[in-house]
């Protein structure tokens, strides 16, 4: 069994409209439908009713090195957000980001929809973080998907020893609390490309045809 899908794909530079049909196999809806209902879930959590402050100014000098870190959320907030992340960003959930975009991508064959897929996916890998400015140590971008991953491992989702050690060897010279700013930025970057796939998989659930391209909240 399936559920057919048709959507209408407005080009916003050109104006021209088409008209695209597809089916996703009930399988996967029913992951579609957890993804939504998993974004209600971070949606609640109080980092992201604060609307996800952060002020991340980074200062250093060659005589003093780096300055104090950035004043950080509030560690209670920063728990629950990264809880309510989980179904996310972590790879074995089945609502894992980019595993909900192929699934779109396989159903919805139009080469714009595609682009905006791959945008999302681009959001939600760091990419437009980094095309602001890197900031590196030992040759290790820190503001990167790899080393977000690195930090979750070790001191969050999970505690592995070797990932921590790694972490902390890349910190010798500046104090951690800046990375630490650094990665909740690219959370807060993932959430935006989670909001662009619910609001448009929550059109999807209401009508049999949604405007595809949704506009997502911005970040505070």
């Amino acid at each position: 069994m399936s559920v057919p899908i048709r959507l209408q794909i407005t080009n916003q530079s050109s104006g021209e409209t088409t008209e695209v049909s597809g089916r996703i196999a009930e399988p996967d809806w029913r992951v579609l439908e957890l993804f939504v209902e998993c974004c209600r879930q971070l949606d609640r959590c109080a980092y992201v009713q604060a609307k996800m402050p952060l002020k991340l100014n980074i200062s250093w000098t060659r005589e003093d090195g780096f300055k104090s870190p950035p004043p950080l959320p509030p560690e209670n907030h920063i728990r629950e957000f990264l809880h309510v992340l989980r179904p996310f960003v972590l790879e074995s959930e089945n609502t894992y980001l980019p595993k909900v975009c192929g699934i779109l991508a396989r159903a919805i064959n139009e080469p714009l929809f595609q682009k905006n897929l791959k945008q999302v996916q681009r959001s939600f890998n760091g990419k437009h973080s980094q095309a602001y400015f890197t900031l590196s140590s030992d040759d290790v971008i820190l503001n990167s998907e790899s080393t977000l991953r690195m930090w979750l491992n070790a001191f969050e989702y999970h505690r592995d020893q070797e990932k921590r050690e790694k972490l902390e060897s890349l910190h010798r010279s500046m104090p951690i609390d800046i990375s630490k700013g650094l990665f909740i930025d690219l959370l807060r970057y993932k959430v935006e490309a989670i909001w662009w796939i619910s609001a448009f998989l929550e059109g999807l659930q209401k009508s049999p045809t949604v405007i595809a391209h949704l506009a997502a909240r911005p970040l505070a």
